[in-house]
């Protein structure tokens, strides 16, 4: 595969982004770019219609707790033995795309302790190979640059041709830290042994000085980025979509949040824990979230709903089903009903998925000729998410 950079546009105090050309078996795959995750993936499973979902990238991010580092990958066969038939079954069902991406890493909270990170990434790597990945994640462990980049280095060498290793690092470390890391893969990338770098997303406002160096050292790199757990939309910037808001920031390919559920712990019983308390629950037209393409948000159903065509506005991504209007236009059949509830929030996350790749698609064409300014205007909510954090630094915001 060869990766090289076609357009770079940018702003100053706007916007920062630029288009990537990635050549691979006689195809051509260009960027910014949206990736899919297997939750996404998953989400489809759950909708009354047959629905193609393709991605050229598809992403496997998996976080660990603590916990689950300690008693479970560092010391347990059954485990690894699990994560290696997880990792296994996605990269078998994603298998249409070109690039299969897995990325196993700990939560933030997990990486504040201690442990052995030395024999996590060691494992982590080799669970990743047995499941017969070829792109190989070598995840942020919050070690100094110097103590990381003998790390990738070790792998890189070590794992030889067959393999190329995608090195993660957190945008919210502070700019000396990632500074060597940056300029190493720049470094690297110029071989082509290195094709892909992971970010982990952070708001623009944690990190501005970080994101503003990465832009400054990797703008003109031949390699591909990628942006992980992208948060679904940032309620402080009017629901702006954070996945096409960071198109015109950093990020080359993106992915969104992965999240796992984990169950409550019971209450210990006290003399509060016996008075019977009462929640209000958010009807659904308050909890459910829809993608709006124009706007580029992704407001609550209830403000969604204001626009007269709502439901012909989601149906049209599924070929106008029949089944599809009939469960939309009877939505709050699902309050209360978890099975139902699913359902409507699966068809939220696969609209979402297809209107935004299309907006992709266009907006691609007005950064590969120098018009993204353009586009931004065309686009309210982008343009003053864009301007809230205006004079912050030059990240192109």
């Amino acid at each position: 595969m060869k990766v090289s950079v076609e357009n770079v546009d940018e702003k100053a105090g706007l916007y920062s982004t630029r288009t990537l050309r990635i050549k691979v078996k006689g195809k051509t795959i260009k960027t910014p770019y949206r990736a899919i995750t297997h939750q996404e993936l998953n989400a489809k499973n759950n909708i009354p219609e047959d629905v193609l979902l393709h991605s050229d990238f598809s992403v496997i991010h998996r976080k660990f707790t603590l916990k689950e580092i300690r008693e479970k990958v560092l010391g347990s066969n059954k485990y690894l033995s699990s994560l290696i038939k997880f990792l296994e079954e996605y990269r078998i069902r994603m298998q249409h795309s070109e690039f299969v991406l897995p990325f196993l890493q700990p939560y933030e909270s997990a990486l504040i302790a201690d442990f052995n990170k030395e024999k996590y990434i060691r494992l982590i790597v080799r669970a990743q190979i047995e499941a017969g990945f070829r792109h190989v994640s070598i995840p942020w462990l919050k070690l100094p640059a110097r103590e990381f980049l003998t790390i990738i280095e070790k792998h890189k060498n070590d794992l030889g041709e067959g393999y190329e290793i995608i090195p993660v690092i957190d945008i919210k470390e502070e700019p000396k830290e990632l500074e060597p890391i940056f300029r190493y893969v720049k470094e690297v990338s110029t071989t082509g042994e290195l094709n892909f770098f992971g970010i982990i997303h952070r708001p623009v406002r944690e990190a501005l000085a970080s994101y503003d160096l990465a832009w400054e050292i990797l703008k003109e790199a031949d390699l591909c980025i990628i942006m992980l757990d992208v948060k679904r939309y940032e309620e402080d910037l009017n629901d702006v979509s954070n996945i096409h808001l960071n198109e015109f920031v950093l990020g080359d390919v993106t992915s969104l949040e992965t999240i796992r559920i984990f169950g409550r712990k019971k209450k210990k019983d006290s003399e509060t824990s016996t008075k019977k308390t009462t929640k209000r629950k958010k009807p659904i037209e308050e909890k459910l979230r829809i993608f709006d393409q124009e706007e580029l948000r992704v407001p609550t159903l209830r403000e969604f709903m204001r626009s007269s065509n709502w439901i012909d506005e989601i149906s049209r991504y599924f070929d106008r089903s029949k089944e599809i209007r009939e469960i939309l236009e009877n939505y709050r059949e699902a309050q209360g009903d978890k099975e139902k509830i699913k359902v409507l929030n699966a068809i939220s996350r696969v609209h979402e998925f297809l209107a935004s790749e299309r907006e992709f698609e266009a907006s691609r064409e007005f950064i590969l000729h120098s018009e993204t300014e353009d586009y931004i205007r065309e686009k309210a909510t982008l343009l003053r998410a864009l301007r809230s954090v205006k004079g912050q630094g030059h990240l192109g915001l």
